[in-house]
């Protein structure tokens, strides 16, 4: 069974119901725009507020039901309307929730759109090139991906499933060959592989192609690693602990993976250039603690660090939290029930 099996003790951590933090520190302190300034065991203090600290510089969470053990929220204006709205899978309930933000911090009661069984994680892209916002989710217990398209009222048609590998884990969407449609990328955790499913750009997808990965890929990103102008790969593998690189060639196919060593179990990982020298970086969610992958500009990369960040870490983030301009990390600590704020020093080096 797969390390990121979402029955595992990291999943079964999970709510039922998704919790929100809004707004500033209140109205005493008339902060609009929260400030983290610092990591104080898995909070952050907000300048100008005072008491207890906050979660990530924000207020108590409110939460909003969903379905069962509902993980990996992704964000979309699917009403068209200008306000950031969510969508959610719901793991143990085969569905997807949708909540359609009111413009004030607070959200409408969820709707749910059935999926394939076990859903692990959703994404966003305009896949019938309508401009309304369209889901795609990977159903980790039924080996496929569910596409469903919005109307551009906040609703979604009945799901279409697509093959994949076995266990998707993870879903991520870019342009993988060059046409102006937004294709798919998912990360296979049972069969060691990640798939790439090409748009034909009416809203349906190609027979997926298959590459090879690590053992127990979780996570799966995009990024431009080479600077040559087109989307390629990267994938925490949790089992083998290291990155896979998987170079675009721009018409839809990739090169080989290149792998990395990314120090122990790597269940997350996001991107940002956290030295600002304008190459493409690699943040990863490891046991204990997370690390870095400094990209070199020619698609590898130079393992750098492990940064402390509590005991277990689950899944990692990628904000400017301080406002500074550089990348900074939200890192989720299972075993605390905590979530980690890591401030980038911002400055740029070459350590290369």
């Amino acid at each position: 069974m797969s390390a990121c099996n979402p029955a595992s003790s990291l999943m079964r951590a999970m709510i039922t119901s998704l919790a929100l933090a809004v707004g500033g520190c209140g109205e005493a302190a008339g902060a609009t725009t929260p400030r983290v300034s610092a990591s104080v065991h898995g909070s952050a203090v907000v300048p100008g507020c005072t008491g207890t600290p906050v979660l990530g510089g924000l207020p108590a969470a409110r939460g909003y039901p969903t379905g069962a053990a509902p993980v990996r929220p992704a964000v979309g204006d699917f009403n068209l309307d200008g306000k950031p709205d969510l969508a959610v899978a719901n793991l143990g309930s085969d569905t997807a929730s949708v909540l359609l933000a009111k413009g004030d911090g607070t959200f409408a009661t969820q709707v749910e759109y059935a999926t394939g069984s076990s859903p692990s994680s959703v994404a966003v892209g305009d896949f019938d090139l309508d401009r309304k916002p369209d889901l795609v989710i990977a159903n980790y217990g039924s080996n496929t991906v569910s596409v469903l398209a919005g109307k551009g009222d906040g609703t979604f048609v009945t799901q279409v499933q697509y093959a994949t590998g076995s266990s998707p884990f993870s879903v991520a969407v870019a342009d993988f060959n060059l046409d102006g449609k937004p294709d798919l990328a998912v990360a296979n955790s049972t069969s060691d592989t990640a798939s790439v499913l090409l748009a034909r750009g009416d809203g349906t997808f190609v027979t997926q192609t298959d590459y090879a990965t690590g053992s127990s890929p979780c996570s799966v990103k995009v990024g431009d690693f080479n600077a040559d102008g087109k989307p390629d790969l990267v994938v925490a593998n949790r089992d083998s602990d290291t990155v896979s690189a998987l170079i675009g060639n721009g018409d839809g196919t990739l090169a080989a993976q290149v792998v990395h060593d990314a120090g122990s179990r790597p269940n997350s990982l996001a991107v940002g250039d956290f030295n600002l020298d304008d190459k493409l970086d690699v943040a990863l969610a490891n046991q204990p603690a997370p690390s870095i992958l400094l990209g070199s500009g020619d698609g590898t990369f130079l393992f750098v660090a492990d940064h402390a960040a509590g005991n277990r870490a689950g899944w990692v983030a990628v904000g400017d939290f301080n406002a500074d301009g550089a990348p900074d990390l939200a890192v989720t600590d299972v075993a605390r029930a905590a979530v980690n704020i890591l401030l980038s020093r911002s400055v740029p080096q070459d350590v290369r």
